[in-house]
């Protein structure tokens, strides 16, 4: 199992879509896509993965990127392949997803931000066919297997793609306290109270920024490191898995490391600022 806190709210809409897909006979009309949206870094890719891995689902993952291609239809042929290839596994081996992250980026609408393709079209459509009969693709009758996406913003998407009985959408920003039991997993030598403290302090950044600080708090051990033994040696030591830089992770540095990438993030936006002005 990954460090990662899986909450019970998250988990419960993955596990519940997952059977309720499986369970052809009893749920012959369940929607066969679980849209999983919300602001970026709340771990919604990263637990979902830890969840599938932990339940022993075999995932089978595309990622919004590959649903543009040089070829018109390869990026929905692509799609289809891989339910496909879910579906045998589902069928032969065990349980299978498939899993597709960041299909906004992929497919979603933003305006003149981006160019409307051939692709995005047909990738919407196969998504439709595939939700609508799930049990028949390429002419083979085939075992349905769930569809998971993730996405920032799943209003981005072909509208009658989110139509009820395709697309179930779960909306996930974790709560303080679903935050704190993340958090506490992740290091989990800080006291209840130091966690509490911790998340309180920076209420409104998201887990992908607590996961971080750790490796910030780590880069002074590091640049010491590189001091002692010199750059060369200690570039060969790291390839070999022969190195040793961790640092002891308190409330202390945590904070330190949070305050300094809080100010990277003001610096690096004042510049944006200045260089559109």
């Amino acid at each position: 199992m990954s460090p990662l806190e899986v909450p019970q709210r998250f988990a419960r809409a993955i596990l519940v879509h997952l059977l309720r897909v499986y369970a052809a006979d009893l749920y012959p009309d369940a929607a066969l896509i679980l849209g999983i949206h919300g602001p970026a870094g709340e771990g919604k890719t990263l637990q979902l993965d830890t969840l599938l891995h932990a339940c022993g689902v075999q995932t089978f993952r595309l990622s919004g990127g590959q649903f543009e291609d040089r070829l018109s239809g390869e990026p929905a042929r692509r799609l289809r392949d891989t339910y496909l290839q879910a579906s045998d596994h589902l069928r032969q081996e065990g349980p299978a997803a498939v899993v597709v992250n960041d299909i906004d980026t992929g497919i979603g609408d933003f305006g003149n931000l981006v160019q409307y393709t051939v692709n995005r079209q047909n990738v919407a459509g196969e998504l439709m066919s595939l939700a609508d009969g799930p049990e028949t693709v390429e002419g083979r009758s085939i075992v349905r297997v769930p569809i998971i996406v993730t996405a920032n913003d799943l209003t981005k998407l072909y509208a009658p793609l989110l139509r009820l009985g395709r697309m179930v959408p779960y909306f996930w920003q974790p709560s303080a306290e679903e935050k704190a039991g993340i958090v506490a997993r992740i290091y989990p030598g800080l006291r209840d109270n130091e966690i509490s403290a911790l998340v309180n302090e920076y209420r409104d950044q998201p887990v992908a920024f607590f996961a971080q600080l750790g490796m910030a708090a780590g880069d002074a051990a590091i640049w010491d490191y590189v001091q002692h033994r010199g750059f060369t040696a200690a570039l060969h030591e790291a390839r070999r898995g022969k190195v040793r830089f961790r640092s002891e992770v308190t409330l202390e540095a945590l904070r330190e490391a949070a305050d300094n990438l809080l100010q990277r993030q003001e610096d690096l936006s004042n510049y944006v600022q200045g260089a559109t002005a």
